[in-house]
């Protein structure tokens, strides 16, 4: 089974550490003091800002997550069967071994919320049927 807090630790940890490289290059970039035309520092900062946000972002979907099961779907596809994941918001687009991961929010992810096996789900021109839910 899919552990979604064991994925938002791989990504904060992955944050963490272009965090401290972000950290490491303000500091030791010259200030606007040194050079008025090196904007390393003025980058710096704004790449930390950046994984700053994406950080708390992430920490917040964990505490939202702790409750949260996964469902798992196989479908048919046209290129044979695929196993997908419903997530919450801010968790698709990945895959995990052989599982895609797919947003509640996201038209597919919109699609299966609700459906049954058996069902067909039309995306994109394409036909899916749903083998199996758990």
């Amino acid at each position: 089974m899919i552990n979604l807090s064991d994925i938002l630790d791989q990504k904060i940890a992955f944050l963490e550490k272009h965090l401290q490289s972000a950290i490491f290059e303000r500091d030791h970039s010259a200030t606007p003091m040194e050079s008025h035309s090196d904007k390393s520092r003025q980058l710096a900062e704004q790449m930390i800002d950046s994984l700053n946000d994406e950080k708390k972002r992430l920490l917040s979907l964990k505490r939202e997550i702790k409750n949260v099961l996964p469902v798992l779907f196989t479908l048919s596809t046209p290129v044979g069967d695929k196993q997908f994941s419903l997530v919450p918001k801010g968790l698709g687009g990945e895959r995990t071994g052989d599982i895609t991961l797919v947003s509640q929010d996201s038209p597919l992810g919109q699609k299966l919320t609700g459906s049954k096996v058996g069902d067909d789900i039309d995306l994109n021109g394409s036909t899916f049927r749903i083998l199996n839910i758990r």
